[in-house]
């Protein structure tokens, strides 16, 4: 959800630093993929298992990071973590995961 997560992950694992995203950082380097070349990129997968193709979509998308603008702030890749926090945390983590989410939804059904 944040980029200390994301951090974390490479920490652990190092090798899945480039297939690693915050939510909001996936669906902002997504916005900039068509449909056409997710499904391009899953067709050309090693294999064509469910997940060959979705990691193939993800290197797709992995590849616009330095082609993208960032963000303006680099916090607005994360996710407010609303735990323990007020009802208008929870409302404004939803409103910043939800469009995120929408387009996770969008590459995934693409791949399918």
């Amino acid at each position: 959800m944040t980029r200390d997560h994301r951090r974390m992950v490479a920490e652990l694992a190092p090798s899945r630093m480039r297939s690693t995203f915050t939510a909001r950082e996936f669906a902002r380097l997504a916005a900039d993929v068509t449909d056409d070349e997710i499904r391009d990129a899953a067709a050309k997968a090693p294999t064509q298992t469910p997940g060959a193709r979705v990691r193939a979509a993800a290197a797709l998308i992995a590849s616009r990071r330095g082609m993208v603008l960032p963000p303006e702030k680099p916090e607005d890749d994360d996710v407010i973590d609303p735990y323990g926090r007020s009802w208008q945390t929870y409302e404004l983590s939803a409103t910043q995961l939800t469009p995120a989410l929408n387009e996770v939804i969008r590459v995934l059904t693409t791949v399918a």
